[in-house]
C-alpha cells in the first residue's frame, strides 16, 4: 500500500508543478510578407527579454506566412523575425493586460538590400525548416551545466527520448546519429548521444537519409533513415573537450568514467573509460551483446537459446539475466576518424569490454500440458566472467568523380568462463514432487569473428545509369569445453540418474558472396535496375562428450558426440522497376532465388539435401504530401534456412530435465511482410502523428514442440507449421501544451499472433493478444524545473484452443517520473521514481518493483566545470530483481540478486574546449548596429 501512496504523492507532486507554470496572457499575432506581398511559409519567429535577451517564445510562419504566439506573459521584450534570404526585421514589443496583439503585415526586404544598411554580429535562429530538413540552433535551448547530448536533445521540439535511450524524430524512429556528416564509434546512435556533451554542439540537423546507393546514383529506391547530424561549434572542431568522473560509497561502491575528445578540422579522436561495479555497462544493449564471450548462458540447458530481456531502471538490458546479479565492469573504447587529402576517409574504433557478474535467482516456472499443469521450482547461482575486444574499420576513396570504393570491416576476440550450479524440482498438478535435479557445470568458451565488404560504385554518363559491385565475407570461430556433473531423481519410479561429463565443442562458420547491380533510366522518372547475388555459408559443428566413470576414466559417449555440417548455396538473380517524382517514390521487383543446402550427421552415408526454387516478389511505395508528411507501403518476400543447432539431431543434456534436440526434416521459412506507415510533422505547431500497420505471413513457420514424459523430462525439438499470422499496430501523437510549457505524448501499440503450439503430440491453436496505452508529459526549455512524467498499462491474453483452462490475462503497469529542480544559480536536486505492478490471476499475488533515485549537486569553479554530487539509488530498499514472462506453453517469474540501496558521492569535471565560452544554457542576441 505504500507503494501506491508514494507513487500518487510523486505523481501529484508532478503535476501541481505543472500547473504552477500555468500563465495565460496574450498571443501575438502577425503576417510575413515579401516586397511584392507574396506570403513568406517557413520564417522563424522568436520573442527575446529585453532585459537580457533571452529566448521566451518562437514559432514559424504558416502557408499564407501568418505567425501566432500563445499565453505570452506581460512585459517588454524584442520580436525578431528572419527567413532564409531576407534580412531579420527585430523590433521592441511591449505586452500588457491586451488579450491580442496584433502587428499586422511586416514585410521582409532581401538580404542584399539589409547588407549595406546593417552589421549583423550575431545572428542565432533557434529553429529553421528548409525542405525534409529542420535545423535546431543548440545555443537556443538550455540544458544544464555538464550536460550530454542526449539532455540536449529532449528539449527539441519534434524530438523523443525513450526511457531506454531510444530516439525518435517526428515520430520515427532515429537510426544515424552523425558527429560533423561522420559515423561515432560505430552505427550505435547512443554513442553519441550518451556521451558527447552538449555544450560542444552548434546545430542539430534532422532529416531523412537516402541510402547510399541512392545518394551515389541520384535514383531514389525509395529507403530511408531517420538522421540526426551533430554539426560541432568551431571552438570544439579544433580542440580538447570531455569529461572526467569518479565516485566512491556505502558497500565499497565504486564508479570511474571519462570522456576525452580531441578535434581538427581533418580528424576525430575520442577516448571512452568506464571501471565501476554498479551494474553500470557503459556501453548499449548491441555492444555489450557483441562481447558475450560466446558463452550459452549457465543454467538454460535445453530451453532451445530463449533469450529473456527484462527492463529495469537504470539498467542497459542483457539476456540470460545479466542485468540482474551484482556486476563489475571495466570497459573502454577508441574512435579515431581523419581525412588523407580530399578523396581518402578513414574511420575505425576499437572497444574492449570486461563483465565480471555474480547471479543469484529464483524461478518459479508454470507450464502447460495440454489438458494439465505442472509446476518448475529452480534455485541456481552462477558466476561469469566475460572479456572481449572489438575493432571497427572503414575507407571510402573516391577514384574520381564518378566512381568510389569503399571498404567495411569488423573483427571480434572474445572469452568467457563460469561456473553455475543449479536446484530443481518438478510438482504435478496434484503438488506431487516428481522428480528433483542437483546440476553443476563449469565452462570456458573462446570466440574469433571477421567481417569485411567491399563496395565499388561507378556513374556511367548518363543521369541514373549506374554500376555496382560488391565483396563480402564472414568468418566465426567458437571454441567451449565444459564439465557437467547432475544427479537427478525421479520420485515416481525410484530412478536415480548420475552424470559426470566433459564436453568440447567446436563450431565453425564461414561466409562469402558477391552482388552485382546495373541500373538504365527507360523513360522519364523511370529507371530498371537488374541484379544478381550468389551466398556460400559453410557450417560445421563438432561435439564431443565423454563419461567420467568411478576412477576417473573418461569414455567416449557417441550418443552425445557428433559432427554436422552444411553448406548452403543461394543464387539470387532479379529486375526492379522504379519511378521517382517529386512527390512518389514507386518499385516493384521480383527475384527468383535457388537455395541449396546439402549436410550429413556423423558421415553418414544418407546426407540431407535440399532444393529450393522460389519467386521472391517485393513493392515498395513512398508518397510525399508535404513537408514532414508521408505514407510509405512496403511488402516483401523471404527464405529462411534452418540454422545447425536446429537441425543437428544430437541431444544438448546441458540440463538433463530439459532437453533440447534438433531436427534434420526441418524445412525452410517463407515469410511475406508488409507494412503501411504514416508520418506527419507540423513545423509551426510541432504536432507529431505516426501511425503503422505491420503484418507478416509465414508458410512452414519453425516452433518449438514440447513434449513431457511421465518422469516430467521436458525435450523440446523445433518442428514446422503450416501457417503463423503476426499483426502489429502502433499510433503515437505528440503536441505542445502552450498553456503549461509543457508537452503531451499518447501512444498505443496492439500485437496480435495466431500459431500452433505442439505439446505432447496435440496441436494447441494459440492467440496471443498484447495491447499497451501510454500517456508522458515533459516540459520544455525551463531552466529551473525539468520534469518528466508518465504511465504505461500492457495487457496480455492468451488463447488456447484445446487446454482453454490455461488460459492468460495479466496486466503490467508502469508509472515513472523524473524531476530536476535548479536553484540558487549553483545547486541542483534530481529524483527519479520507476514503479511497475503485475497483476494477474495466473500468479500467486501482486508484484510491486519502485525504484526511487535522487541526488544533491554543487557546480564549483569558474564556468560550472566542476559538479559535486551526493546520490542516493533505491532509497525504498526495493530493487527485487524481478520479470514476469509470458509464452505459448508456460507462465515464469524470476527473482535475481541485484544492487540495493546505497550512497555515492562523486565529482565530475568538464574539461573545456580551447577558446570556449564558459557560459551556459542561455540563448543570447548582440542587436545588429546600425
Amino acid at each position: 500500500m505504500k507503494h501506491y501512496i508514494f507513487s500518487l504523492c510523486l505523481l501529484c507532486c508532478s503535476t501541481t508543478l505543472v500547473l504552477a507554470q500555468t500563465v495565460r496572457k496574450a498571443d501575438v499575432s502577425g503576417i510575413i510578407q515579401d516586397a511584392t506581398g507574396g506570403s513568406l511559409t517557413g520564417g522563424t519567429v522568436m520573442l527575446l527579454a529585453a532585459k537580457d535577451s533571452v529566448l521566451t517564445s518562437f514559432g514559424a510562419t504558416g502557408a499564407d506566412g501568418g505567425f501566432l504566439l500563445k499565453n505570452v506573459s506581460s512585459g517588454a521584450y524584442l520580436l525578431k523575425i528572419s527567413y532564409v534570404g531576407f534580412g531579420t526585421d527585430t523590433r521592441p514589443l511591449k505586452i500588457g493586460e491586451e488579450p491580442l496583439v496584433n502587428l499586422g503585415v511586416i514585410v521582409l526586404s532581401p538580404a542584399s538590400e539589409m547588407l549595406s544598411e546593417v552589421e549583423v554580429t550575431a545572428d542565432h535562429v533557434p529553429i529553421q525548416i528548409k525542405k525534409d530538413t529542420i535545423e535546431y540552433n543548440a545555443e537556443a535551448f538550455q540544458t544544464q551545466p555538464n550536460a550530454v547530448v542526449e539532455d540536449l536533445l529532449k528539449k527539441l521540439p519534434g524530438v523523443e527520448i525513450g526511457a531506454d535511450g531510444s530516439i525518435k524524430a517526428q515520430g520515427e524512429d532515429v537510426q544515424n546519429v552523425l558527429v560533423d556528416g561522420k559515423e561515432f564509434f560505430g552505427t550505435d546512435p547512443q554513442m553519441a548521444t550518451k556521451n558527447l556533451p552538449a555544450k560542444a554542439v552548434k546545430k542539430v540537423k534532422v532529416y531523412d537519409k537516402m541510402s547510399e546507393m541512392a545518394e551515389f546514383s541520384g535514383v531514389d529506391d525509395g529507403d530511408r533513415e531517420k538522421t540526426i547530424n551533430l554539426e560541432l561549434r568551431e571552438d570544439f572542431k579544433t580542440g580538447m573537450f570531455g569529461t572526467a568522473e569518479a565516485g566512491y560509497g556505502s558497500d565499497s561502491r565504486h564508479m570511474v568514467k571519462t570522456n576525452i575528445n580531441k578535434f581538427t578540422k581533418k580528424s576525430q579522436l575520442s577516448v571512452l573509460g568506464l571501471l565501476n561495479n554498479v551494474n553500470e555497462r557503459g556501453f548499449t544493449f548491441e555492444e555489450s551483446m557483441n562481447f558475450s564471450g560466446g558463452m550459452r548462458g549457465m543454467g538454460g540447458g535445453g530451453r532451445g537459446g530463449t533469450m529473456q530481456i527484462t527492463m529495469r531502471d537504470g539498467d542497459v538490458p542483457i539476456s540470460q539475466g545479466m542485468g540482474n546479479g551484482l556486476t563489475k565492469t571495466f570497459a573502454g573504447g577508441v574512435n579515431y576518424n581523419f581525412e588523407i587529402g580530399k578523396k581518402l576517409d578513414f574511420r575505425s574504433s576499437y572497444f574492449y569490454n570486461g563483465v565480471n557478474n555474480d547471479l543469484l535467482q529464483n524461478t518459479f516456472r508454470h507450464g502447460f500440458l495440454n489438458e494439465d499443469t505442472y509446476d518448475t521450482y529452480e534455485e541456481s547461482e552462477q558466476s561469469t566472467k566475460n572479456q572481449g575486444h572489438r575493432i571497427n574499420l572503414r575507407a571510402e576513396y573516391e577514384i574520381d568523380s564518378t566512381q568510389n570504393l569503399e571498404l567495411r570491416s569488423n573483427g571480434v576476440i572474445s572469452s568467457g568462463e563460469g561456473e553455475s550450479v543449479e536446484l530443481q524440482e518438478t510438482f504435478d498438478s496434484d503438488q506431487m514432487l516428481e522428480n528433483t535435479g542437483d546440476v553443476s557445470n563449469v565452462e570456458n568458451s573462446d570466440r574469433i569473428s571477421f567481417s569485411g565488404d567491399l563496395y565499388y560504385r561507378k556513374r556511367l554518363g548518363k543521369k541514373g545509369r549506374s554500376f555496382t559491385t560488391n565483396l563480402s565475407i564472414d568468418s566465426r570461430d567458437d571454441d567451449g569445453d565444459s564439465r557437467l556433473m547432475a544427479l537427478n531423481e525421479y520420485l515416481t519410479t525410484g530412478d536415480t540418474e548420475l552424470l559426470d561429463q566433459l564436453q568440447t565443442t567446436v563450431a565453425d562458420n564461414m561466409q562469402w558472396g558477391g552482388e552485382i547491380s546495373f541500373t538504365e533510366p527507360i523513360a522519364k522518372n523511370q529507371f530498371l535496375e537488374f541484379n544478381y547475388e550468389y551466398e556460400n555459408d559453410d557450417e560445421t559443428s563438432f561435439r564431443d562428450a565423454r563419461d567420467i566413470d568411478s576412477m576417473g576414466n573418461t569414455v567416449p559417449n557417441p550418443f552425445l558426440s557428433t559432427r554436422f555440417q552444411r553448406e548452403l548455396d543461394i543464387h539470387r538473380a532479379g529486375a526492379t522497376w522504379r519511378l521517382n517524382t517529386e512527390k512518389t517514390s514507386l518499385s516493384a521487383g521480383l527475384e527468383y532465388q535457388d537455395t541449396g543446402l546439402d549436410g550429413f550427421v556423423n558421415d553418414s552415408e544418407t546426407p540431407i539435401r535440399k532444393e529450393l526454387q522460389n519467386l521472391l516478389p517485393n513493392l515498395r511505395w513512398r508518397y510525399e504530401f508535404g513537408t514532414a508528411r508521408s505514407m510509405r507501403l512496403d511488402y516483401r518476400t523471404s527464405i529462411s534456412v534452418p540454422s545447425i543447432s536446429q537441425l543437428s539431431p544430437v541431444l544438448d543434456n546441458s540440463n538433463p530435465l530439459n532437453i533440447y534436440v534438433g531436427n534434420p526434416d526441418l524445412q525452410a521459412e517463407y515469410a511475406h511482410r508488409a507494412g503501411l506507415h504514416f508520418h506527419s510533422f507540423s513545423q509551426f505547431s510541432f504536432t507529431s502523428i505516426f501511425a503503422m500497420i505491420n503484418g507478416t505471413l509465414t508458410k512452414n513457420k519453425i516452433v518449438n514442440a514440447t513434449s513431457i514424459d511421465q518422469q516430467f523430462v521436458e525435450t523440446t525439438t523445433p518442428v514446422n507449421i503450416d501457417n503463423d499470422y503476426q499483426l502489429t499496430g502502433y499510433a503515437s501523437f505528440g503536441t505542445p501544451l502552450k498553456f503549461i510549457k509543457s508537452r503531451i505524448q499518447l501512444n498505443a501499440n496492439v500485437s496480435y499472433t495466431r500459431s500452433l503450439i505442439p505439446i505432447n503430440g496435440i496441436n494447441n491453436d494459440l492467440d496471443r493478444w498484447t495491447r499497451t496505452f501510454g500517456v508522458q508529459f515533459q516540459n520544455q526549455n525551463s531552466d529551473v524545473v525539468e520534469y518528466t512524467v508518465g504511465s504505461n498499462l500492457t495487457q496480455s491474453t492468451t488463447k488456447y484452443s484445446e487446454n482453454t483452462q490455461q488460459n492468460q490475462d495479466f496486466f503490467t503497469h508502469h508509472y515513472f517520473g523524473d524531476l530536476t529542480l535548479n536553484f540558487l544559480k549553483t545547486w541542483s536536486i534530481t529524483t527519479s521514481m520507476d514503479y511497475r505492478l503485475y497483476t494477474g490471476d495466473q500468479f500467486e499475488e501482486n508484484q510491486a518493483l519502485p525504484i526511487w533515485k535522487a541526488s544533491l549537486s554543487k557546480y564549483v569553479m569558474e564556468g560550472k566545470r566542476g559538479q559535486i554530487k551526493l546520490s542516493v539509488f533505491d532509497l525504498l530498499d526495493e530493487n527485487k530483481g524481478l520479470s514476469r514472462t509470458s509464452t505459448a506453453n508456460y507462465l515464469e517469474e524470476v527473482r535475481a540478486n541485484s544492487i540495493g540501496r546505497y550512497v555515492m558521492l562523486s565529482f565530475l569535471y568538464s574539461i573545456k574546449g580551447f577558446g570556449q565560452n564558459s557560459g551556459q544554457g542561455a540563448f543570447r542576441f548582440i542587436r545588429d548596429r546600425q
